[in-house]
């Protein structure tokens, strides 16, 4: 795989289409700064996936398309087309020619294309991962890596590694598995948690049902007797009702007396009109009387405000008068001020005057003394320069002759290295021939063992697949037997719940049951019998109202139970004392070839065992099929014919108490066989993983020793072909050593002559800065002295200007406050006018209102005579209303009386009528309450409840009463039960088994990543070493001496140690890397990376001025290495070193002719022309 060209359309600066094709060996790509050099590296980068803005030198993506320039318009879009040579097949896909495209846009978004189809970016990125391509593998070198190389970031070198040892794919796959395994793991929590919930409901759902089955009982009962109660209630309705109805016929015979109320009431309304005529007229005399009084308030009010308002007229005019004294008194003040301010005025006008003439003598003396500084400055000036040209050219010749002096010592030193380089090549050529040697054996070796590892390694195959095929069976029929028992454990929680709460006993058995305070109480009967599942129904059936009965010990305590039921209220209680009057056994029983009875089938203990052998010893166990027995008989499907003939219809799965026990025992038995099976099927698929493991671990070690027989196979014939070239190299740089050494040789008496005239021109330009020197000193005193009569000169006029505008400002003011004074002056005679104005105009008001206020009091004295004579009209009035009030009162007061008779009247045959509607409707009431409680009709309630109940209403009200108290003691009941009971009995074994597969898949995910994790380690800690080996070697050629060494730190996982890298040149002791100087630290990090190509060769190789702070002699060893690797590496240079660029097969030159665009020409050295490159 080979890099074939690049081409780039408006990416960055390259505004034209721009095609480079790339060639075998090395090409260098040279150009001034700032022309877009490094654009090709970043365009390389950002084709193969780049997606930091920054690692390309920009901010935001849309700063890689062309800005534009002062001729050319900017661009919308960006492009940038990779062609690569797959003729190895070294990318996964059918081509031997591969293009990688891709296009970004001003608004951000990015386009890819594969051999011009449009794909993804996750397509490129897998494509090209683990085959030495890609934005971030170590073919990319910048100034930048070198850092990262030896920074302190062991994230930056541990990628170098990564990549070097394809573990990128693996990374990958553990990262899809921890996340497979995570969603797994969370999937697992939910389980867990609906599990739990669902045993919960199967539970909750089994009390349920059990508490269903005695609310249906208990509803019956209720509902017949509510009927009977409603049948009752509306016949006693009935007759109430005709008893009202004939008193009610009764009343309405009587007729009230309605003459006389109505006489009353006449007499009463003509009183009533007469005394409304009377208030009307006395209404009228008080609104007369109430006018008097509001007019002689109104001309009070008008007298009061007249004398106020005479009162401050008066008090206006005493102040009118003080006020004008006042303004006299400041107008003569404020003519003396005016005088004094006006004199003052001329004698400052005239004192300012004469100031004018000094301060214009002054300014032309310091313009005079500011012409002589400015001549003195620009002299010391031009002796300034002159002398620091002649320091600098001191300065010039020295480093001159430091030069001269430096380059002597450089070529003794590089004579004198390159005589020992010449040594180390010929034992370094020596030591090349025996490897060579040793590494054919290793060779011949290495192909041996891998054929036997093959065969091997099938085998095992076989083995690792029958023993991972047998591990996934024990697995599953773990799973499958841990389902079984979690929902064996699910149904007996479910049935002993049932079972403590006593649902499936009838109300009154559980209340003797749980009554403590009654002695002789020995429990239920069917807490003493026993019975398998096949005929527990049958048994059920025949022991019928017994099975439920109370078990006392004897007949006193029968009684006290008794007692109890009566006074705490229950229906069917069975009480069951002692023992039974006939015996347990019967003469059948003794009988040779008796057919079974039922009691073989029961198993009876304690104290009801009695009752129960001596019910179950008459009755025959039939069997399914043939003729029945004579005499009761029971079978195992339910049917139960009793001594008199009648057949009676069980069936299994009915639900009954035994059958609860007996399937209750039966599950607790297939949950212990169950556990036994979960135990041993965990021992199995314990054994059947660690085979597995087993014969998988022996696989991998198989694997690992063929992918180390590979290696080193591989390394053997690098080994071989590197060697060979080595030894080439080795010729060519003793032949320029030789070379050197005589170009030197020739070079030592021409530095020998040009050093004497550097210290001869040394001499001379120090001579010439002495006597500089010296006149700069003599302009400098004579720039001081001008500098300081300058100043004086300055001051004495900045002085004068001060006292000038002293007294400018003082004048100023001072013809301020003559103007001030004017204006005053002139306001005051304002004030004395308008005040004499004021005080005529004050005086006439006052003589006004006095004459008003004699005419209010006249017309005062008219309106309190008026007053008083309406109010006594008013007051006689008055007391004819109450009079003719009191005449009416006592007629509404007679007429009342008879209303209120009239009223009781009324309202007894109101009440009757009422309680006629009200029997009436009773009927309705209790049909329309009975009807809402039970959703039927009435009718249909009676036909569906039979015959009333025996008793009186009395006792059923008491046992409607106490059937309702059961009701709300069982609550609110779901009639959906037994089926949800069913359903969620069904989800609960999904689930179970739900979770066992995702329980197997978690666990081979966990097996997954240990397998990738063993792999990926395994890989990284191979190529490590590989790395490390070939570091020494490597480091060692840049350096020619010195010490190295890469180290892992200590980790549990390989992937995850930092690696450590030490570096000590020869005759250094350096204990951080971080105190290498730039150049070591790049030969450092160089290092390394042809290390890393040694281990792993990559196709090709981009370092972008790499070489930048290296000397000549370490560019040359740095040569070496490319012309080493360049025949299987291929190698783009981009640099400025003429060393570098010497040895380049194919030269790129990048150039700017037009301002902001980039241009490139391509020359294969030994050419004679070039040409632009398209």
């Amino acid at each position: 795989m080979k890099l074939r060209a690049i081409t780039m359309h408006g990416f960055k600066s390259f505004a034209d289409r721009t095609r480079i094709e790339f060639h075998d060996g090395v090409t260098a790509v040279v150009g001034p700064n700032g022309c877009g050099k490094s654009n090709i590296a970043d365009a390389l980068r950002w084709v193969l996936g780049e997606q930091k803005p920054s690692v390309i030198r920009g901010s935001r993506m849309e700063e890689t398309i062309f800005g534009g320039s002062s001729d050319r318009r900017p661009f919308q879009r960006a492009e940038v087309v990779l062609e690569i040579a797959n003729e190895d097949g070294a990318l996964q896909v059918p081509y031997a020619e591969v293009s990688i495209g891709r296009t970004v846009y001003r608004g951000g978004e990015s386009e890819y294309a594969l051999n011009g189809s449009p794909c993804r970016l996750r397509d490129i990125v897998d494509l090209v991962r683990d085959t030495g391509l890609g934005a971030t593998v170590y073919a990319l070198i910048e100034g930048r890596m070198v850092d990262a190389i030896l920074s302190d970031k062991d994230e930056d070198r541990r990628q170098l590694f990564e990549e070097a040892a394809e573990v990128g794919r693996y990374k990958d796959r553990r990262r899809a598995a921890l996340r497979k395994l995570e969603q797994t793991e969370a999937d697992l929590r939910r389980i867990d948690d609906l599990l739990t919930e669902l045993q919960g409901q199967v539970r909750s759902l089994a009390q349920q049902r059990g508490r269903a089955a005695r609310h249906e009982e208990i509803t019956s009962k209720l509902m017949r007797l509510q009927v009977a109660l409603a049948d009752h209630e509306i016949r006693e309705s009935s007759q109430r009702a005709a008893a009202v109805t004939a008193e009610l016929g009764a009343i309405r015979e009587r007729t009230p007396d309605q003459a006389t109320l109505d006489s009353e009431e006449a007499r009463a309304e003509s009183r009533r009109t007469a005394l409304a005529e009377k208030r009307r007229a006395l209404s009228g005399l008080a609104r007369e009387a109430e006018e008097a009084r509001l007019l002689v308030e109104e001309t009070e009010r008008r007298r009061l405000l007249t004398d106020e308002k005479l009162n401050r007229a008066r008090e206006d005019l005493a102040g009118i008068s003080a006020r004008a004294e006042e303004a006299r008194d400041d107008r003569r003040m404020l003519q003396v001020k005016l005088k004094a301010a006006r004199t003052a005025t001329e004698v400052g006008a005239e004192e300012f005057g004469g100031l004018a003439e000094v301060e214009e003598n002054l300014s032309r003396e310091a313009a005079a003394a500011a012409g002589a500084l400015a001549a003195a400055e620009t002299e010391l000036e031009a002796r300034r320069a002159n002398a620091a040209a002649a320091a600098a050219e001191v300065v010039r010749a020295r480093l001159e002759v430091e030069a001269v002096r430096g380059r002597g010592r450089t070529d003794a030193e590089d004579l004198e290295n390159r005589r020992r380089s010449a040594l180390q090549l010929a034992e370094e050529e020596r030591l090349a021939s025996a490897a060579a040697h040793n590494a054919s054996g290793a060779f011949a070796s290495a192909e041996s063992d891998l054929s036997g590892l093959a065969t091997e390694k099938k085998r095992l195959a076989e083995q690792l697949a029958g023993a991972e095929e047998a591990l996934l069976a024990a697995r599953q029929r773990r799973g499958r037997i841990s389902g079984a028992l979690s929902a064996a454990r699910s149904a007996i929680d479910s049935l002993n719940a049932l079972a403590r709460s006593g649902e499936l006993l009838p109300a009154a058995a559980r209340l003797i049951r749980q009554a403590g305070d009654i002695p002789g109480i020995q429990g239920v009967l069917s807490d003493f019998v026993e019975t398998e599942e096949e005929w527990a129904a049958a048994i059920e059936l025949v022991l019928g109202p017994y099975l439920h009965g109370v078990v006392v010990e004897d007949d006193t305590a029968a009684d006290r139970v008794r007692q109890r039921v009566a006074d705490k209220g229950g229906d069917g209680l069975t009480i069951l004392p002692g023992k039974p009057a006939i015996g347990s056994t019967s003469s059948r029983e003794s009988a040779a070839g008796a057919p079974d009875t039922l009691q073989k089938y029961a198993r009876a203990s304690g104290p009801g065992a009695a009752w129960i052998e001596a019910i179950l010893a008459e009755v025959t166990a039939a069997g399914s099929t043939g003729t029945p027995p004579n005499g009761p008989w029971a079978n195992r499907e339910g049917w139960y014919r009793d001594q008199l003939g009648a057949f009676f219809a069980g069936g299994p799965g009915s639900g009954g108490i035994l059958e609860t026990k007996a399937r209750l025992t039966r599950l607790r038995e297939e949950a212990a066989n169950l556990e036994t099976d979960l135990a041993r099927a965990v021992a199995e698929a314990e054994m059947a993983g660690g085979r597995a493991e087993a014969a998988r671990t022996e696989f991998d070690d198989v694997n690992s020793r063929i992918a180390a027989s590979g290696s080193a196979l591989a390394t053997a014939r690098t080994q071989q072909e590197s060697l060979g070239r080595r030894l080439e190299a080795l010729r060519g740089d003793r032949e320029v050593a030789d070379a050197r050494v005589r170009e030197l040789e020739q070079r030592e008496g021409s530095e020998e002559d040009r050093l004497r005239q550097a210290e001869t021109a040394v001499a001379t330009f120090e001579a010439a800065a002495s006597a500089a020197n010296t006149a700069e000193e003599t302009a400098q005193e004579a720039a001081a002295v001008a500098r300081a009569n300058a100043d004086a000169t300055r001051a004495e006029l900045h002085a004068h200007q001060v006292d000038r505008a002293r007294k400018e400002e003082a004048l100023v003011g001072l013809r301020a406050e003559k103007a001030r004074l004017e204006q005053s002056l002139d306001d005051a005679e304002r004030r004395q006018a308008e005040g004499r104005l004021e005080a005529e105009r004050t005086e006439n008001e006052v003589e006004r209102l006095t004459e008003v206020a004699a005419t209010t009091e006249e017309e005062l004295r008219g309106c309190l005579e008026a007053r008083s004579a309406k109010s006594k009209r008013a007051e006689a009035a008055r007391e004819e209303v109450d009079n003719l009030g009191a005449q009416v009162e006592a007629a509404e007061g007679n007429i009342r009386q008879l209303r209120k008779d009239q009223r009781e009247r009324a309202e007894i045959r109101h009440s009757l009528e009422l309680d006629a509607a009200r029997l009436g409707a009773a009927e309705s009431a209790v049909r329309t309450r009975l009807e809402a409680r039970w959703g039927k009709t009435l009718e249909h309630l009676r036909d569906q409840a039979g015959d009333p109940p025996g008793g009186t209403p009395r006792e059923w009200s008491r046992a409607a009463e106490r059937a309702e108290r059961s009701l709300a003691r069982i609550g609110a009941v779901n009639l959906l039960a037994a089926e949800r009971f069913e359903e969620a009995r069904k989800r609960l074994e999904f689930q179970t088994s739900q979770r066992e597969d995702l329980e197997l898949a978690s666990n081979e995910l966990r097996d997954l990543i240990r397998r990738i994790n063993r792999r990926a380690g395994e890989a990284f800690n191979t190529t490590f070493e590989e790395v490390r080996t070939h570091y020494k070697r490597t480091f060692n050629a840049l350096f020619e001496g010195g010490r190295c060494e890469l180290r892992l730190g200590e980790s549990e996982d390989p992937l995850e140690a930092p690696i450590e890298i030490s570096a000590n040149p020869a005759g250094k002791r350096l204990e951080r890397i971080d105190l290498l100087s730039g150049g070591e630290r790049a030969l450092t990090a160089l290092a390394l990376v042809f290390a890393v190509y040694l281990a792993r060769p990559s196709p090709f190789c981009l370092m972008d001025e790499v070489d930048a702070p290296l000397d000549e002699v370490n560019v040359l060893r740095f040569v070496r290495l490319l012309e080493e690797f360049k025949d299987r590496t291929q190698f783009i240079v981009i640099t400025h070193n003429p060393r570098t660029i010497e040895n380049a097969d194919w030269v790129y030159g990048v150039t700017m002719q037009e301002p902001g665009v980039s241009a490139v020409v391509g020359v294969e050295l030994g050419s004679t022309a070039s040409d632009p490159v398209n």
